[in-house]
């Protein structure tokens, strides 16, 4: 072998080398970024991450609700902790409120909202009758913290009604009606 042929060898495996660096610290990098995009979308709600809890089939809880502010009536639907199943169950018993109060019904999973400055994906979204009401499942103490954040924006943004499924009690905001009287004076 000739000194040219291993002296272009070695400068290839150098090269080599650089780039696999190079990438490495880029995939690293692209890698810390993307956790710290997962952890701020998490703590302000702005995308929920449902995991599969199984075992909460085997505690027998119950969800606590709000729907009836759109006009559905509360029932009892026992979670599973399987996303999909729960939704179905959530969804079957908002299309039957429906159908039977002759109410439209639309609905959409993954729905993205300008929120300002910042896009905000709403897991599910039921449109009834023409208003939009958002509709979150809170299966943890996580998911409550982002549910009550978003909440507040998407109040803030205008949209007053956010649904939600909870096995944790979702302390509502309350509602003080005062009567403001007028009275002129001698008159009385």
């Amino acid at each position: 072998m000739s000194a040219r042929a291993i002296i272009s060898s070695i400068i290839g495996m150098i090269f080599a080398f650089l780039l696999y660096l190079a990438l490495t610290l880029i995939i690293a990098f692209r890698g810390e970024a993307v956790k710290k995009e997962i952890a701020l979308a998490k703590s302000t709600g702005y995308k929920f991450y449902y995991e599969n809890i199984p075992s909460l089939s085997e505690q027998k809880k119950n969800f606590h609700s709000n729907v009836n502010i759109c006009g559905i009536a509360e029932t009892d639907i026992m979670a599973t902790g399987i996303v999909r199943l729960d939704l179905a169950q959530i969804m079957a018993h908002i299309q039957k409120e429906c159908e039977t109060k002759n109410l439209t019904l639309r609905y959409e999973v993954m729905q993205e909202i300008q929120l300002g400055n910042d896009t905000a994906t709403l897991p599910f979204l039921f449109t009834i009758n023409n208003v939009d009401y958002p509709l979150y499942v809170i299966y943890t103490e996580e998911h409550k913290k982002q549910f009550i954040a978003v909440s507040e924006k998407l109040k803030a943004a205008g949209i007053n009604d956010v649904l939600y499924y909870s096995l944790l009690p979702i302390k509502e905001p309350e509602v003080i009606v005062t009567d403001t009287v007028e009275i002129t004076p001698g008159l009385v």
